[in-house]
């Protein structure tokens, strides 16, 4: 970490009244294991009740994602920024979980710092910094010497391999303008690692991750559809054994596509801490069930014998709320 982090970071454990030694850290990413059971949430206020990281635990997850809005911070101040992963870092539930389960995630728009924010956020080389370090991505690691903060993970070996790709929706993403259906969200250099990332013969999973919705193309927030080319093009893009993950919403939801004969599925979990839960109805054409109007996180089951994933949507109850299985 930078000197001026340490600084940064020292001010921010003041404010909040801490010991810096006291601030935890994520597990090294154990990429030689096998993945069985995959985690994910997010919308997470540091500030909340944060009920849900103990019953996520007793799934034994081998990995959670964050897909964004993991704090938020909403500012161009480091300090004040630094301070809201910090405050996460120390809260005691959130700290026993990463003592015992690895991490890894993307950003959506509250923890890049603006609200719906894309390439035109002039704080946006500083808001990946303060990720990544919340995260404890080492400092060798390719991410932290390009612009943005999209990442990859491959786990397991042999046959049994799967890869984590994390999409960045927000460094390189064009402003929205309906009338300009040509708008980009990842920019040339993210389309061309995207390219080659998915194209490794030795993987059986693809997991994509995604901070908005890519499936959903009815109801009036941000997702991919807001950008009908570029979402195309990512549908085109993708293997047939891919799943897709996203955030942003505050309910959560399965949908599924029908794609060049290929089935794409996408789990959108959101919000750990907060839910959306005066919604009633809302149209998705693509929706598989009901969606979920309480906290909520995602969970992947793979069963490797059977060529399977059981895609889920908890709540506090640890009970699968919708449910969906895809074959690999």
């Amino acid at each position: 970490m930078s000197r001026i982090l340490i600084i940064f970071q020292f001010i921010a454990v003041c404010f909040a009244e801490q010991d810096p030694h006291e601030i935890s850290h994520h597990l090294a990413i154990p990429t030689e294991k096998r993945l069985s059971t995959i985690s994910f949430g997010s919308c997470n206020h540091q500030k909340a009740r944060q009920t849900l990281w103990e019953t996520i635990s007793k799934n034994a997850p081998d990995l959670f994602i964050w897909l964004g809005d993991n704090v938020y911070a909403d500012t161009d101040d480091s300090v004040t920024m630094h301070k809201a992963y910090v405050t996460q870092k120390m809260k005691p539930s959130y700290a026993k979980f990463i003592s015992q389960t690895p991490v890894v995630g993307i950003w959506d728009d509250h923890d890049y710092g603006k609200n719906d924010g894309g390439k035109e956020w002039h704080f946006k080389k500083e808001s990946k910094g303060l990720l990544l370090d919340f995260l404890d991505v080492p400092e060798s690691a390719e991410v932290r010497q390009r612009e943005g903060a999209y990442q990859s993970y491959t786990f397991g070996t042999e046959k049994k391999k799967v890869k984590i790709i994390l999409l960045d929706c927000r460094y390189f993403r064009d402003p929205i303008d309906h009338k300009k259906p040509s708008g980009d969200i990842l920019g040339s250099a993210q389309w061309e690692w995207l390219e080659k990332e998915v194209s490794s013969p030795d993987i059986s999973l693809y997991i994509i991750g995604s901070g908005i919705q890519v499936l959903p193309v009815d109801h009036r927030f941000e997702k991919w559809n807001n950008f009908p080319q570029a979402r195309e093009r990512l549908l085109k893009t993708l293997p047939s054994n891919s799943i897709l993950i996203s955030g942003d919403r505050h309910i959560g939801e399965i949908s599924q596509v029908e794609v060049d004969e290929k089935t794409l599925t996408e789990v959108t979990s959101s919000g750990l801490t907060h839910a959306y839960r005066k919604l009633k109805k809302e149209e998705n054409r693509y929706r598989k069930g009901s969606f979920v109007n309480q906290n909520n996180f995602g969970l992947i089951l793979i069963n490797w014998d059977e060529k399977k994933a059981t895609l889920q949507i908890k709540g506090q109850e640890n009970k699968a709320l919708e449910e969906v299985i895809v074959h690999f």
